[in-house]
């Protein structure tokens, strides 16, 4: 079976594997771990061997510690990172499905805090916008997120999710039209809609030549 990859006495991080545990409702293989601090977790196994737990929660507190308090409260941009988080690694979050549920991952740079927030502080963040991920079947990181309004967020999700087969253009449902976008660092340098499928096409072609070979210079 799957959960015999991990074996007794197996250290992740501060993770002390002590025993298999049963599964999840996504049938993922849990495992009792004891972390170093004494404490006791249970853990899925894809968590453990990804990476993404190393301890029962004291070396994410000391991580973190002194960079999350604003006014002597958690800030809103520590909100967004924790929810992030528990969106994509915590099975009992009721946006798990929609999450890591079905692949959705943070990439390794941003399990700490603290890069996560030098990425954010210098990519426009601001306390009206939330974080959206580019790409939806793709995960959480620098090159895949950007900061929007709500409304923008509404606006995207009226896309159809079907792909148009052509990287960079789209078809929004509301707007009948089609979208053609071209991302660099993260963010949309081009953005237009067409009524015609081919000329939308033309138009990121166009621009993708062009805001790359200015990138090369």
């Amino acid at each position: 079976m799957r959960h015999r990859q991990i074996d007794q006495g197996m250290k992740f991080g501060r993770l002390t594997v002590v025993k298999h545990a049963g599964s999840d409702k996504h049938r993922r293989a849990l495992w009792r771990c004891r972390c170093d601090c004494g404490r006791e977790a249970i853990v899925a196994g894809a968590n453990l061997k990804g990476g993404y737990t190393k301890s029962c929660g004291c070396l994410f507190r000391e991580i973190n510690s002194g960079i999350t308090i604003e006014n002597g409260r958690s800030s809103r941009l520590y909100k967004v990172w924790a929810s992030m988080k528990q969106r994509c690694l915590n099975p009992r979050n009721k946006d798990y499905g929609r999450y890591g549920g079905r692949g959705i991952k943070v990439c390794p740079e941003w399990m700490e805090f603290k890069p996560f927030k030098e990425w954010a502080l210098s990519h426009g963040y601001a306390s009206c916008l939330t974080i959206e991920r580019i790409e939806n079947d793709n995960g959480y990181g620098p090159e895949n997120c950007e900061w929007k309004t709500v409304q923008d967020q509404a606006v995207n999700r009226d896309f159809n999710s079907s792909r148009s087969g052509t990287r960079g253009v789209s078809w929004h449902k509301l707007l009948c039209r089609w979208h053609a976008r071209v991302i660099h660092k993260g963010k949309a340098a081009y953005s237009e809609y067409f009524e015609d499928f081919e000329e939308a096409v033309r138009a990121v072609e166009k621009q993708r030549s062009i805001i790359f070979n200015k990138k090369e210079e």
